[in-house]
C-alpha cells in the first residue's frame, strides 16, 4: 500500500503540482528500493508496472473544486515568498514538494541532508526554509545551532512526521518560525506563513504592501 500510495502521488494531478510521467515515477520508486520500499515488494511493482500505469490512467483524479493554494500565490505575488529551500532527506518528498512549489511559481532549492542545507543557508538567501527534523549529517536542531554560530537565522518552519517528538515552544526557544506536520498541506503553510509575516511586517502586509 505505501508503494501504491506513492506512485499515485507522483502520477496524479493536483493543483497543487503537475503530475509525473509513468516512467519518472518508477525510477523513484526503485531508487527507494531497500531504504522507503522493502525490495521485494519493488521487485513486484517492477514486474507489474504496465498495470500500474493502466489503472492510473482508468481511474485518474479529477480536478479538485477548491484552490487550497491562493494564499501562498497571493504572498508569492506580493513579494514575499520568492525562494525557498527544503531541507528533506528522502527524495520521494522532496519532489512532490519541490512540484508543488515549481507550480506556484515560486523558485526552489533542496537539500539532502543538513549538512547540505547549512551550506545552502549560509550562501543563499531564501525567505523561507522549510526543515525537516530528522537528518542525516545534521539533524534538524542541529543545523539551526550552526546557522547561527555564523549570523542571524531565516525565517524556517520545521517538518515532522508526528507532533509528538518536539513542542512548539522548543523550536521557538531555538528561534524556528512554526511546526508543520508532513505531508506539508499548502493550506495549512500559507495560513502559518501568513501569521510570520503579519508579525515580521505587521503594517506593510496587513496593507498588502510588498
Amino acid at each position: 500500500m505505501a508503494v501504491a500510495d506513492v506512485y499515485d502521488a507522483l502520477v496524479s494531478k493536483r493543483i497543487y503540482k503537475l503530475p509525473m510521467t509513468h516512467e519518472e515515477a518508477m525510477d523513484i520508486i526503485k531508487s527507494e528500493s531497500g531504504t522507503h520500499f522493502d525490495p521485494q515488494i519493488v521487485e513486484c511493482v517492477v514486474e507489474l508496472e504496465r498495470t500500474f500505469r493502466n489503472i492510473a490512467q482508468t481511474y485518474s483524479d479529477t480536478e479538485p473544486d477548491s484552490n487550497k493554494q491562493d494564499l501562498l500565490e497571493d504572498i508569492h505575488r506580493r513579494g514575499y515568498l520568492n525562494k525557498i529551500l527544503i531541507v528533506e532527506d528522502s527524495r520521494i518528498v522532496r519532489r512532490v514538494m519541490e512540484n508543488q512549489f515549481l507550480s506556484i511559481g515560486i523558485d526552489v532549492d533542496v537539500a539532502a541532508d543538513g549538512q547540505e542545507g547549512l551550506t545552502k543557508v549560509l550562501t543563499n538567501t531564501y525567505d523561507l526554509v522549510l526543515l525537516d527534523i530528522e537528518l542525516p549529517k545534521l539533524n534538524g536542531y542541529q543545523m539551526v545551532e550552526a546557522i547561527k554560530e555564523h549570523g542571524e537565522l531565516p525565517v524556517i518552519i520545521a517538518m515532522t512526521a508526528t507532533d509528538y517528538s518536539v513542542t512548539l515552544s522548543q523550536l521557538k526557544d531555538m528561534g524556528i518560525a512554526g511546526l508543520i506536520l508532513k505531508p506539508v498541506d499548502l493550506e495549512r503553510l500559507g495560513t502559518k506563513y501568513a501569521e510570520i509575516m503579519r508579525k515580521k511586517y505587521p503594517e506593510k502586509f496587513l496593507n498588502g504592501e510588498r
